[in-house]
């Protein structure tokens, strides 16, 4: 663990998923930074003090090693791992490792093929490493009109314009030089930012996967775990501890390889030693700590597009893969005509929204009249039927959420509306947010209908146990919703032929996800 990174306990429930005999499992686990996340020290006291079975336990050892490496940004990447290297090549001097064998792992890759190790330990090989997927998530982008301070992916900015407001430019605008920015005056706008291309080195690796027969293969490793057989363990850790390419002081040269699993490649062949990989299948994903707060336990909430795979292992529940199988809207549960119930969400997805609004207190105030005017970061406005609510644009929620829409729902949608083509999410950033009721504050909503074509509605917690009364009422079919769980979807159209009104809520607090789609 060289550096904060997101879903760490996704990284060690696949690790301890892995089908191998846990009676000869031994992890040490080495730290290069200072965990400081309460949630995350528990996970790490939990894993140490961990027994399966009186006769069968994994050993588990945390070696924290913030005090050589007090400040990560203080030291190189190479220095933090090498630091790791050094200590498990100490603890193994004089010992007969003949019959032994090490599975290096950095917490950025999960795991998540169950068969990894078993795979590694049967294929013989002194030096293994399964193939990873690098794959950046197949997701539609998000149109609406309200994009801030975005670059395009694959681009970086190497002229930033003076303006606060960031204007993005497309990746066809971005390569066409006869594409340029008019204003009002016929004269160019010198405060455009440039973009140039990041080369793409993820992409190539899953080209250069494409191009390789399913099995086993020399010189084609690009990055992930590793597993060393035997003597070999001495000799790798020795090769990557004396390797000049990772002694080498920044500034001093121009570095022959900027990612540092291929350092630590040219490190090992130096000593003429081979990796093999193994192709047969993808054993694991690499994630991503972009937007991600190391700091912020729920920042998680928004990690949806860079790792979709942790994210849903984390916040979706079981019942929901199910529903992807649906043909037919008569398979749905339908708790009024034409109100669609899907279940997605689990409780921890539903608790981290509610505590990630709460903390910033920037609720509206609601009321019971048809219309109010509100203050919301500066703008003051016009609602109509309003609630005590926060808007996720407020939070920095909105792109996260609308991915998360993308994601899970979509392919759910194009079953319930085949007529539709889900291109357009939302329109105005203020249509996705979280309500609030409470008999002494605003304890329900009248009868009104969205601007909307359709309408999510997300029960957040749980009737009868949470909050007393609620649920919504639909006037036309004259029949109510009382029985959502936390992490139920709705889905219903917006308007016409759906009026409908949150019920009083007597006792306690609901709370609610309202998303207004425009497909």
């Amino acid at each position: 663990m060289d550096g904060p990174l997101p879903f760490l306990h996704d990284f060690f429930f696949l690790l301890l998923k892995q089908q191998y005999p846990s009676h000869l499992l031994k992890i040490h686990i080495y730290s290069a930074y200072e965990i400081k996340r309460q949630d995350e020290k528990d996970l790490i006291q939990k894993l140490v003090e961990m027994k399966f079975s009186d006769d069968q336990s994994i050993k588990i050892t945390y070696t924290p090693m913030e005090k050589s490496c007090p400040r990560l940004y203080e030291c190189s990447l190479e220095r933090v791992r090498m630091g790791a290297f050094e200590a498990l090549l100490k603890e193994l001097h004089g010992q007969s490792l003949k019959n032994e064998a090490i599975l290096l792992v950095n917490s950025s890759y999960h795991l998540t093929n169950e068969k990894t190790l078993m795979v590694l330990a049967r294929s013989e090989m002194n030096l293994i490493s399964p193939w990873i997927s690098f794959k950046v998530p197949d997701i539609p982008p998000v149109h609406h009109i309200n994009v801030h301070n975005s670059v395009p992916k694959n681009y970086r900015v190497i002229k930033k314009q003076s303006q606060t407001e960031v204007k993005v430019a497309s990746k066809k605008d971005s390569n066409n030089d006869d594409n340029e920015e008019v204003d009002g005056d016929g004269e160019e706008d010198d405060d455009e930012p440039e973009y140039e291309e990041i080369p793409d080195y993820y992409e190539d690796i899953e080209q250069q996967r494409e191009q390789v027969v399913m099995g086993i293969a020399n010189g084609i490793y690009r990055g992930g775990p590793l597993l060393i057989r035997g003597e070999t363990i001495a000799l790798v850790l020795r090769a990557l501890v004396d390797c000049p390419e990772f002694s080498q002081k920044k500034g001093e040269q121009e570095e022959k390889f900027t990612h540092w699993d291929m350092k630590m490649k040219s490190c090992i062949e130096q000593k003429k030693l081979v990796i093999a990989s193994t192709t047969y299948e993808e054993y694991g994903t690499k994630i991503s700590d972009h937007m991600y707060d190391p700091e912020d336990p729920l920042s998680e909430l928004k990690l949806i597009y860079t790792s979709p795979q942790a994210f849903a292992r984390k916040y979706v529940r079981p019942e929901y893969y199910e529903q992807l199988n649906y043909t037919h809207i008569t398979q749905f549960d339908q708790p009024c005509p034409e109100v669609f119930r899907i279940k997605t969400f689990n409780r921890k997805f539903t608790q981290d929204v509610i505590d990630y609004c709460e903390r910033s207190d920037l609720w509206g105030p609601g009321g019971y009249s048809d219309s109010v005017e509100v203050n919301r970061s500066g703008d003051i406005y016009t609602e109509t039927h309003p609630t005590v609510d926060i808007q996720f644009e407020q939070v920095g929620m909105f792109e996260p959420w609308l991915q998360t829409v993308h994601h899970l729902l979509f392919p759910i949608f194009h079953t319930l509306y085949p007529q539709f083509d889900f291109d357009v999410v939302v329109e105005d950033p203020g249509q996705s947010f979280i309500a609030r009721y409470h008999p002494n504050e605003q304890a329900y909503l009248g009868l009104h209908n969205d601007a909307s074509t359709y309408s999510l509605n997300v029960a957040l917690n749980q009737r009868g146990v949470d909050f007393e009364g609620g649920g919504t009422y639909f006037a036309r079919q004259n029949c109510s919703v009382l029985d959502s769980e936390p992490g139920d979807v709705l889905v219903h159209p917006g308007q016409l032929t759906h009026l409908h009104s949150g019920l009083n809520t007597t006792k306690g607090t609901r709370y609610i996800l309202v998303s207004f789609m425009q497909p």
